[in-house]
Order: structure tokens, then sequence, then C-alpha cells
């Protein structure tokens, strides 16, 4: 408006600014890297169900790879809905700041005076949305750092899908995936899954007859040769079955909280650590309390049938790839573990037994440990107390007077004529002396002791005891 308040910081544009600039940025890096992982999934599965011939190296590779762009991906996920939030919560402050601002410029405009009353609580109310700008003004500068750490460590990442020597995987999967009228990959690997859960079902049937089979149907096989065939093997000690929930039947079904970050554990489990999200249309499986969604029907069904085998197998997949671990949000499973150390081949601790308990690994690797305590004292700030102080105007306005007459007082003094001859006057006296005498002999008495009795009070009742009062002297 143009009337003072030229020293103030306001924030609603510079916030605005921010937020406009930073939510397309990171939006765009979300679309880029969500299609990068698409390109990453279509092009392992188009290998593994045999589209392009791509050697085992390259795959593993590629596995290796799509974990690192998926964990990239889920922070910029999580960056992204944070900025949204905060972009929405400067959209609303901004309209308010621009509403008070209107009713306070037509309050003042036109006038000489204004009552306090009536303008003092928009100026209150100027000041508490200004604050609340700088402070989601400070958290979407904060999160623009965090993107730009993010991006510093994006750009030493070298992909390896562009150099598919066999059979150009990585252009087909483009083609299939930009394509609406052909079959992708990930479309055709239901009926590869559902060969896999044959061979585990011919596996645990008769685990000697099994014959070779590609790098995932192996894992497969062996993971179900391993596990047993009994209720307790498969549900657990509490015998829990799972429960699909659907889409129509559950309330709040799209709120549901997703184990592993939506990732198909089936998909982990049998292909060797690929990340492949699941899709929640066509179910939710329900088992201890945990949700849990899948690629495909093959997949939700084989984990109904053993959901503690694929379980106890995904840890042990976590174990040997350690990448994996924050990225499917299992850390609690390894409370002793040293993720540092595991990615780097030594030994990462763990406790003795227990879910977190890595077999093969002793508590000589965990980091020094000692005692530590800390303590915070009753009253950390200290305590500035002005007894002076007042918060009374006209306290503050008799304080003001009683310095002002102070400085139009003199001070004087007079004598008069006799007090000039005044002399000080002191007497002195001889007190009196102490005086004692003492004389050459001692002298003292020593009276006789003289004990009065009463004879007759107890004894005989027959009268033969006279009573009477007897006195005897003792010379001492």
């Amino acid at each position: 408006m143009g009337k003072g308040g030229s020293d103030l910081s306001l924030f609603d544009e510079e916030a605005g600014r921010l937020a406009a600039d930073a939510l397309p940025m990171i939006e765009a890096e979300v679309e880029e890297f969500s299609d990068l992982c698409m390109l990453y999934q279509e092009s392992i599965v188009a290998a593994a169900i045999g589209r392009c011939d791509v050697d085992a190296e390259t795959v593993a590779r590629w596995k290796e790879e799509l974990a690192h762009r998926r964990q990239y991906l889920s922070f910029l996920q999580a960056l992204h809905e944070d900025v949204n939030v905060s972009s929405q919560k400067v959209d609303v402050l901004r309209d308010r700041y621009a509403a008070e601002l209107a009713n306070l410029d037509t309050m003042v405009s036109g006038r000489a005076s204004v009552p306090k009353e009536h303008v003092y609580p928009k100026f209150d109310a100027l000041a508490r949305l200004n604050k609340q700008l700088k402070g989601e003004h400070d958290v979407l500068q904060a999160r623009l750092a965090t993107f730009n750490v993010l991006s510093d460590s994006r750009d030493p990442f070298e992909s390896s899908l562009a150099e598919s020597g066999g059979g150009g995987a990585a252009a087909s999967a483009a083609a299939a995936l930009n394509a609406k009228d052909l079959v992708t990959a990930v479309d055709e690997e239901y009926e590869s899954a559902a060969a896999v859960v044959q061979l585990e079902q011919d596996t645990a049937a008769a685990p000697e007859e099994g014959e070779e089979a590609d790098a995932a149907l192996a894992a497969a096989a062996e993971a179900a040769a391993a596990g047993g065939d009994t209720p307790q093997d498969r549900f657990g000690a509490g015998g829990e079955r799972p429960e699909k929930l659907s889409l129509f039947s559950t309330p709040e079904f799209m709120q549901l909280p997703l184990e592993y970050q939506g990732f198909c554990v089936w998909t982990v489990v049998t292909r060797g650590g690929l990340l492949m999200p699941g899709k929640p249309e066509i179910g939710v499986v329900r088992w201890r309390n945990q949700y849990y969604v899948f690629a495909h029907e093959v997949a939700m069904t084989a984990f109904m049938d053993a959901p503690l085998r694929f379980i106890d197998s995904l840890r042990s997949i976590c174990v040997q790839k350690p990448e994996l671990i924050h990225l499917l949000r299992v850390q609690d499973q390894f409370p002793g573990a040293s993720i540092p150390q595991m990615l780097l081949g030594g030994p990462a601790g763990g406790g003795a037994g227990g879910a977190g308990h890595i077999p093969g690994v002793g508590p000589e690797g965990l980091p020094a440990v000692s005692n530590a305590g800390t303590q915070t004292p009753t009253h950390f700030q200290e305590r500035h107390v002005d007894p002076s102080y007042s918060w009374n105007e006209w306290e503050l306005r008799r304080r003001a007077l009683k310095v002002a007459n102070l400085r139009k007082c003199k001070t004087s003094s007079q004598q008069t004529e006799t007090s000039t001859f005044l002399r000080e006057n002191s007497s002195q006296v001889y007190l009196a002396r102490e005086n004692e005498t003492q004389t050459r002999r001692d002298a003292g008495t020593n009276p006789v002791r003289t004990v009065t009795y009463v004879q007759g009070l107890r004894g005989a009742n027959d009268g033969s005891v006279a009573k009477g009062i007897v006195k005897m002297s003792y010379e001492i």
C-alpha cells in the first residue's frame, strides 16, 4: 500500500516463485525415471522369457541398475509429494494474504485516520500469514537442496541398457512400450510365471528328477525344494491363511499400507531380485495384518499357497543383495546388521537368532559399542528477569515525569551564626576498681544429720507393734 514497512521481508511472491519452479522440475524428473524403470523392467522380462538373446551377466547388471534407479525414483517420489504439499499450502496462504491485504487497503485508503481496534487485527493477520509463508519458503529451499544432492549422485551413473549387444533388447522393449497394439513382455510374463509355479510343484513332489533350467527357474525350484510341505512350514505357527481383498468389497482400498513398497514379492524371489510393481486392481492379499500386491494372478495364487516360504526367501535375497533392504523397507528384519559392511562384502553383524539374524555372520563385525549418556539441565535457557520492568503505560508515564522533575531540583544547605561556634566535646572518667581480699584460714561447719523414722505402719495386725516416731542423729 506504500505506507510504511520498507524494512519488512515479504515472502508471498518469493514462496510462490520457488514453488512454481520446483514442482515442474521434480515432476519431469519423476516422469523420466518412471519411463526408464519401465524400460529396464520390459528388457529384463523379455530376456527372461526368451524374446531376446542376452547373456546372464548383462541381465544381472540390468537388475542391479534397476534397483539403483528404483531407489532413486523412490526418493524423487517422496520429494515430489513433499513439494506438492508445500506448493498447495503456499497457494492457499497467498490467496489469504491477498484477501487480507485487499481488505486492509479498502479500510485505509481515502481516510486520514482509522481506529486501531479495526486496523491492528489486520496487521496481526498479515504478520502471521507472512510468517507461515516464510516457513513454507524455507521448506521448499530445503527440498530443492535435497533434489540437487540427488541430482549430483545421479550424474556419475552410466546405464548399460543401450549397450545390449544381443538382439537390441532395449530398442525392442521401447518399441513394445510405445506401441499400443503390441503385447509387452511384462504382459506375456504371465505364461512364464505359470511355468515357474508348475516347476516348483514338480520339484517339491520329486526333487531328484528335476532337470537344469535357466537361472530364475532353478532358483525357484531350489527354494521350493528347501521348504517343507506341512501347514506350519507354509503358514507359520499360527496357521493363519491369507485372505484376498478386492477393490469393491474393501472400504478405503486405495489407502491400504502395502508391504515392500508395492513390489511383487513373488517376482523378487523367483526372478532373482527383479523389482516389478504389483497391480492392486487384481486384488490385495492380507496376511498377519500386512498387505501384499502382485504382478499377476499366478504370483498371487502361489503366495497364498505358501506365504511364509516366500517371505523367508525374500530375506535370503536381501542378504545377498543388501541394496534391496532399504528399498523394500525390510530394515526392521535386520536390526543388528551393518548395511555398509554388507555392501562392502565384510561381516555384517547381527543378533543371535530372531528375525534379524543373518546365518553365518557373527557379532565380530559390529562397530565398537560404548556406554554414553546425556543430561539436560532443568533450566537450559537462562532467565533474565528485569525487576524494574512494567507494562502499565501510566506507571511508565509516572516514572518519566519523576525523572524529568529531577532535572529541575537542586541541592541547598544553610548554617546559623551560633552553629559556627559549636565544638565537639568529650569527657573521660576513671572507672571503679575491682577489689578482692583473702584470709589466712579456711573455716566451715559440719552439722549433725538427723533422720526420722515412722514405725508401726507395716507388720502384725494384732497391735503388738506400737506406732510411733523415732528420730536418730548421725555425726558425719
